[in-house]
C-alpha cells in the first residue's frame, strides 16, 4: 500500500507508476488528470511534445512502428471508413475542387501500392537525393504519365 500525495489516499502500490527511483507519488488517477490538464493548459507545447515522441518512436524501430499501424488500420478498418467518410462529408470542396486529379492521383497511387510503378530516388529536374520525391502530372488526363520531382523542385513547378 502507498499513500497518493495529491488526492491524499491509500492505495495499492499497482495504481502507481514505476520510475528508476521506485514508485511515482501521485496515483495512476491523479497522474493521466495532471498530464491532461497540462495538455490542455499549453497546447503548443503539447504539440510539440506530441509530435517528438511520435517521431523518437517511430524512429526507434521503423518495422516494428508499421507494424503497429498494419495492425490498427486492420483492426479499425471500419472506424476509419467512417471517419473518412465524415471528413469528406465536412470538407465537400476538397474532394469536388478538381475531380479530375484526385482521379489521377488515386491510380497512381494505386499502381504505386501494388508495386506495379516504383517511386525513384532521385529527382528528375535536379538528381537531388535523399528528399522526398513526389509525383507531378503535367496532365490529369494522363494518370500514369508523371515527372518525379523533389519537394522544393515540385513547389517551383507550381509557383511558375
Amino acid at each position: 500500500m502507498k499513500h497518493c500525495k495529491r488526492c491524499d489516499t491509500l492505495q495499492p502500490t499497482e495504481n502507481f507508476y514505476v520510475t528508476k527511483q521506485g514508485l511515482y507519488s501521485y496515483c495512476k488517477a491523479c497522474t493521466k488528470s495532471a498530464v491532461a490538464a497540462w495538455h490542455k493548459a499549453n497546447p503548443e507545447r503539447s504539440a510539440v511534445h506530441k509530435r517528438n515522441t511520435y517521431l523518437r518512436h517511430r524512429a526507434k524501430d521503423p518495422n516494428a512502428f508499421r507494424e503497429h499501424r498494419r495492425e490498427y488500420v486492420a483492426a479499425n478498418a471500419e472506424k476509419i471508413r467512417q471517419y473518412k467518410l465524415e471528413w469528406d462529408r465536412q470538407h465537400p470542396r476538397q474532394r469536388n475542387r478538381d475531380p479530375a486529379k484526385m482521379k489521377a492521383r488515386s491510380a497512381l497511387n494505386d499502381r504505386i501500392r501494388r508495386g506495379i510503378i516504383a517511386r525513384p530516388a532521385t529527382c528528375s529536374t535536379c538528381g537531388q537525393r535523399g528528399r522526398r520525391i513526389e509525383a507531378h502530372h503535367p496532365d490529369h488526363s494522363q494518370p500514369l504519365l508523371v515527372v518525379w520531382l523533389c519537394t522544393a523542385c515540385h513547389g517551383k513547378t507550381w509557383r511558375k
